[in-house]
């Protein structure tokens, strides 16, 4: 477990609220509300994005509505975010990433 999250973080770049790379959309909240950093693996793409999240336990149809969904937003370059939690989360991601999109994962507690 520690030699994965280490390895997680030396591939991570820290934003700090502030920098040039920050996101235009979280620097607009108020200061207690905003990150004070992103950790960042990758590149954080540009406004505007999607968030798909839902249940861990979706039944057939909503397993559906979210893979048309996230491949509708593929197809216009909308990039799909979410928790990256099982079921709704990571069809949305799958479904995305299948139809050449981007996604995004957001960690709620982040990686301390």
């Amino acid at each position: 477990m520690m030699a994965s999250y280490r390895a997680l973080v030396s591939r991570c770049e820290v934003v700090s609220a502030g920098d040039a790379g920050y996101p235009a959309c979280l620097g607009r909240l108020p200061a207690g509300e905003r990150p004070a950093r992103l950790f960042v693996a990758g590149a954080i793409p540009p406004s505007p994005g999607m968030a798909i999240v839902g249940t861990r336990a979706p039944d057939a149809h909503g397993l559906l509505l979210t893979d048309r969904l996230a491949r509708e937003c593929a197809s216009r370059g909308i990039p799909v975010i979410s928790g990256g939690a099982s079921g709704i989360d990571s069809e949305a991601h799958r479904s995305c990433l299948d139809a050449g999109g981007t996604t995004v994962v957001v960690l709620a507690g982040g990686l301390e």
